[in-house]
């Protein structure tokens, strides 16, 4: 490889590069007040020599007034370097030349850049490259040479991140004059153009390189030529130079609650500015916009959020109504009477609800005559499982069960409640209620659904414990 290092010094710099213009931003919110931004990589010269005219439904009108100026910041680009690893001291100097080269230029328009060194088998980046550090004492890795230069960029776009307010630019530097891998150039430059990265290409006149080029849209530099160099940095000039902003009035005035396609032409005489570019006006997009705004956002969320919370409680008490009015009302009155009724009513009601309200059922004073045998005494059995058990006598006209020591059975049971049941004599007849208990009372097998008079041998279960009712 000859002497690289003069070529760069002395390059000229009066070429000047075939212009081209990007779409950066579109801002259609205050229609018929639109802002255009854009990029352009000349200069445009005058604002009289520019035309904007807007076409819809096969009809042209012309902009008679807007405003052309250029930002006063630089276009920020993240700029990746890939170059190949170096084969003698000659070599790394020319590399280290041409990339201090071009990330001074990149670095004066504050933007990013990143250094890749090609190897088949390592991933080498060196991320916020500064011109300082691109010299003789910089740590460039001796890499053999690749045999597949398409795979090694291939893991490289894998690592690139793009962002929508930042161009990303890539260098591909080779000195192969044929590519093994070529037959991935297609697919390779589909990637290209899924992440809108601008390709750059400098190497030798190949078919390869062309293909590459001409497949991800993007620019090849002759890597013999030194007129190359002086192209390679006007365009990156280009690139990193301030963005243009159009400022204008559509003359088509449509309310931009409508429906409408509108095409948008921007040229200047000596054709170096070619921008077209096209905008929809419908409800759905300028609801978008004017949602987009956050002071008109948050308000609205926060609106939507306590609607919602709302709308929940209002729900939640109209059932909680629906199911109380389900429900019996019982008068003081009425509590005096059929005391069946009244435990329907506490039945009726949810468990939480009847443990809150009242543990035991009213007591009626006159109750309806119940079926059932009479007894003199009457008593119960419980046994355990060892065979043994024991016997409580019905000595008053209440008898309670439960886990409470203030019950006259009590029964050490987890899964009994405080006041699970009693018994209740009645004209010789024994009684069987339900507390209200969580687990409930189950009488021969049976749930007890309402009170029930007791015959001998019944067996009552509460909890896990069972009982024998014996009447004499």
């Amino acid at each position: 490889m000859f002497n690289w290092i003069g070529i760069i010094l002395l390059f000229p710099i009066s070429i000047l590069p075939e212009s081209k213009v990007t779409l950066k931003g579109l801002d259609t919110s205050n229609y018929p007040n639109v802002k255009v931004e854009f990029h352009s990589e000349s200069d445009l010269g005058m604002e009289e020599s520019i035309s904007i005219a807007e076409r819809s439904s096969e009809v042209n009108q012309i902009v008679s007034q807007f405003r052309l100026r250029r930002n006063q910041e630089p276009n920020r680009i993240r700029f990746y370097v890939s170059l190949p690893s170096y084969q003698g001291a000659e070599d790394r100097n020319w590399f280290l030349q041409l990339a201090r080269s071009l990330v001074e230029i990149v670095e004066g328009a504050n933007g990013e850049s990143i250094l890749h060194i090609q190897s088949d088998t390592k991933l080498h980046l060196y991320e916020k490259i500064r011109t300082n550090e691109l010299k003789t004492g910089f740590p460039y890795p001796k890499e053999p040479k690749a045999k597949g230069p398409i795979q090694v960029w291939r893991k490289l776009l894998d690592s690139i991140e793009t962002k929508k307010d930042q161009d990303t630019v890539l260098l591909l530097v080779s000195f192969e004059e044929e590519w093994s891998d070529r037959f991935q150039i297609p697919e390779f430059a589909k990637e290209l153009r899924d992440k809108h990265i601008k390709v750059l290409v400098l190497s030798p006149q190949t078919l390869e390189a062309n293909k590459l080029v001409g497949y991800s849209n993007g620019e090849f530099y002759h890597i013999s030529h030194k007129d190359t160099y002086a192209k390679l940095f006007q365009d990156l000039k280009g690139l990193v130079s301030p963005n243009y902003t159009i400022e204008y009035r559509s003359p088509w005035n449509f309310s931009k609650w409508d429906s409408n396609e509108i095409q948008v032409s921007i040229k200047n005489l000596d054709r170096s500015l070619n921008l077209e570019f096209e905008y929809e006006l419908s409800f759905s997009k300028s609801l978008g916009m004017i949602l987009r705004n956050p002071f008109v956002f948050f308000p609205v969320i926060i609106f939507l959020i306590a609607l919602c919370f709302s709308a929940l409680f209002y729900l939640r008490g109209y059932e909680y109504r629906s199911s109380v009015t389900e429900l019996p009302i019982v008068s003081p009155s009425q509590e005096s009477t059929d005391e069946s009724l009244v435990y329907d009513r506490v039945y009726g009601e949810t468990i939480e609800k009847a443990n809150r309200d009242r543990e035991i059922a009213a007591i009626t004073k006159e109750p309806i005559p119940i079926s059932g045998k009479s007894y003199a005494i009457g008593f119960l059995i419980r046994r355990d499982a060892s065979g043994s058990s024991e016997k409580s006598s019905i000595r008053t006209n209440e008898f309670f069960l439960g886990r409470s020591e203030r019950n006259h059975l009590v029964v050490r049971d987890p899964s009994v409640s405080l006041v699970h049941a009693k018994v209740k004599k009645v004209k010789g007849k024994f009684i069987l209620f339900d507390c209200a208990s969580d687990g409930g009372v189950y009488l021969n097998g049976k749930r007890l659904l309402r009170p029930k008079a007791l015959h001998d041998l019944d067996e009552i279960q509460v909890g896990k414990t069972s009982f024998s009712f014996r009447g004499r």
